[in-house]
């Protein structure tokens, strides 16, 4: 059973979630049960890749593929870091990395990206973004 780490509650910032005031939402790190659900998001948000990179990931770094989920457990975003390396001069690859367009801007990335860099501030990070949202998240509130 995955542990969870953070819970949050999200004051509406005038976004999407308007209708709602507040929601609540967990980090947790990711199971194999979570992988269909986790390709289906992605999957409608216009991402194709197969389930095997995500068994990857977990396999090669079980804390290291964190979910966000709704109080209905829902998933809203991930977030991962590998680690690539047989000893301490390794890096940490990180990727997997989306929110749902419905929660963005609600704090939900930061905090898995928060929850990610925790696990990889031990040795280097490299990331794997999409180039029309590098600028916006450099943007954004409490990123590193």
């Amino acid at each position: 059973m995955p542990r969870t780490l953070t819970t949050i509650i999200q004051e509406d910032k005038g976004q999407s979630l308007a209708e709602k005031g507040k929601f609540c939402f967990t980090i947790r790190n990711a199971c194999e049960d979570d992988i269909p659900s986790i390709m289906e998001t992605r999957k409608s948000i216009g991402i194709h890749d197969v389930s095997t990179v995500v068994q990857t990931a977990i396999k090669l770094c079980p804390q290291g593929i964190k979910i966000a989920e709704t109080e209905d457990g829902k998933i809203i975003g991930t977030g991962a870091v590998t680690y690539i390396g047989d000893d301490e001069n390794g890096i940490y690859f990180g990727g997997l990395y989306y929110v749902s367009p419905k929660f963005r801007s609600c704090g939900v990335g930061v905090k898995l990206f928060n929850c990610c860099y925790e696990i990889s501030r031990v040795a280097n990070l490299v990331g794997n973004s999409v180039p029309e949202m590098v600028g916006f998240t450099k943007t954004q509130e409490n990123f590193p």
